[in-house]
């Protein structure tokens, strides 16, 4: 798109007769399909708010506290690394020329326009964004450059706030990235590691550059939080900056079209850097838990986990070219799903694979019977089943037995409530957008106590010997079991009994 554009001229000539959470809107609806690509997404005014007040305050306290308050807040240099048409450098003008113009007693508007005029900058790509975000923010330091390129920043910006593209480079929703810029990102970010992504490059750029107790308030996805795919991105940030005590999290929803839940990551540069010994979590909100609930996910967050090789992901990766390939009868290779799979009960396969397209995807027998329980992959809690050696699709991830936990103890475990409270309320994928089990949760789940590993694998061979499912009492009888092998208190036992009788899951 270009200032030539009918289009692009006709949104410069709105400019001053709409409100402007109405330009970003039409200047996303302009870009189309482009977007996703581009990781540009309009941020709403019920984000930008909390978040700007959030990042800023902290600074705004400390120029209170100055003989020349005014002076120390017209000083600040406030940056969106990545400002489209301006929509968070809009908020900062606004909150910071409210907060100028009661100190002085002064006119709004003029103060908005000091705020801009000295203290706002902005870095995009775009130029067309850029130009939009000209016309709106009169008087603002906005370049069309590249702010992942070091040469961009001469000096400590005292804040970084923004909407950084969320673009991922691996996966099924992978953007293309040339050869050259792919090796400068591993060259010069600690974070190109794990899950690669544009959004994780911003959170290391926007850290590195700010001063010492400057801030940063960027929103991201919130599986940055915890997943360890993000971890090295935790640790490049966590080296230079800390952490709020406690990080906002907006849930899913908050972007047309975006299904994926977001977080206000907030934080302070540190006066030297303090590598952590890891990647830990970063501290997203819990409102949803009450005390008793945060002790009990303290306590087991302690017991020693699962050992990691018990799963796995071996699943057949299907996309939608091949479901032409798969029939809902025979002839084929049986090929189960995550629908087929309920607690202690497998369905026949639903799924008949065409071996000729799909070749060596589908693999040896071995392959399969080597698998020990099959366990549904989107659910908010395990959903596991002893497998019978056919193939499976993706949606189904892998438990391998061995001597120390056999199959129908993990079978049991898996399906219990203790266990099944744990990893809702440990693991955010749980709870929001499209609900997920993953490895990564399987792996840090609590480990049953060694003198309980016999009793719960013969219930697990009892309740599994009808490939019935499993009634209201056996469950009762069940958990009573699994709360025993993790020592919970009564009180703790009641907790999740309350928890798990409003809960439901389809199959479990």
């Amino acid at each position: 798109m270009s200032a030539a554009d009918p289009s692009w001229r006709d949104l410069l000539a709105r400019i001053g007769q709409v409100p402007a959470h109405d330009i970003g809107a039409a200047y996303q609806a302009l870009l189309g399909a482009e977007r996703a690509a581009l990781g540009a997404w309009y941020t709403p005014l019920e984000l930008v708010e909390p978040m700007v007040e959030a990042t800023l305050r902290p600074l705004v306290d400390a120029c209170a506290a100055q003989p020349d308050r005014a002076g120390a807040l017209l000083a600040l240099r406030i940056c969106d690394p990545a400002c489209g048409c301006g929509s968070f450098l809009l908020g900062a003008a606004a909150w910071l020329g409210g907060i100028l113009a009661g100190w002085r007693g002064g006119d709004l508007d003029t103060a908005i326009a000091e705020v801009t005029a000295n203290c706002l900058h902005g870095v995009d790509l775009d130029p067309t964004a850029i130009e939009l975000a000209r016309a709106l923010l009169p008087g603002a330091h906005l370049v069309c450059a590249d702010a992942l390129d070091d040469h961009t920043w001469p000096d400590s910006l005292d804040a970084f706030i923004g909407n950084p593209p969320w673009v991922s480079y691996v996966g099924r929703a992978a953007q293309p990235l040339s050869a050259d810029t792919r090796a400068r990102y591993a060259r010069d970010f600690r974070c190109f590691r794990g899950y690669r992504n544009l959004q994780g490059l911003f959170v290391e750029v926007a850290a590195r550059h700010l001063r010492p107790g400057g801030r940063l308030g960027l929103l991201l996805p919130s599986s940055m939080a915890e997943q360890a795919g993000y971890g090295p991105v935790r640790l490049a940030h966590d080296t230079i900056c800390q952490c709020d005590a406690e990080l906002p999290d907006f849930g899913d929803g908050r972007f047309e079209g975006v299904f994926q839940p977001c977080m206000g990551l907030l934080s302070t540069r540190r006066a030297a850097p303090a590598p952590p010994s890891e990647a830990a979590t970063w501290p997203l909100a819990r409102p949803d838990l009450t005390l008793a609930a945060r002790d009990l996910l303290a306590y087991l967050d302690a017991l020693p986990k699962l050992p990691p090789h018990l799963f796995g992901e071996r699943g057949v990766q299907t996309t939608r070219p091949d479901l032409p390939h798969l029939r809902t009868e025979p002839p084929g290779i049986p090929l189960r799903a995550g629908g087929d799979i309920r607690a202690f009960a497998l369905a026949a396969p639903t799924r008949f694979a065409d071996p000729a397209w799909f070749g060596a995807r589908l693999r040896s027998r071995e392959t399969w019977t080597d698998v020990s329980l099959l366990i549904r992959q989107t659910a908010t809690v395990p959903v596991a089943a002893l497998s019978d050696g056919h193939a499976f699709r993706n949606s189904l991830l892998a438990g391998f037995a061995d001597s120390s936990y056999p199959a129908t103890l993990l079978l049991t475990w898996l399906n219990s409530s203790p266990v099944r409270w744990y990893h809702f309320h440990r693991w955010r994928d749980a709870r929001q957008g499209m609900p997920q089990v993953k490895i990564g949760h399987l792996r840090a789940l609590p480990a049953p106590r060694h003198d309980y590993v016999a009793a719960l694998g013969e219930l697990g061979a009892r309740l599994s010997a009808g490939n019935a499912g499993i009634s209201a009492s056996e469950q009762g009888e069940l958990d009573a079991l699994a709360s025993e092998a993790l020592g919970l208190s009564a009180a703790q036992q009641a907790l999740v009994a309350r928890w798990w009788s409003g809960h439901r899951e389809p199959g479990a």
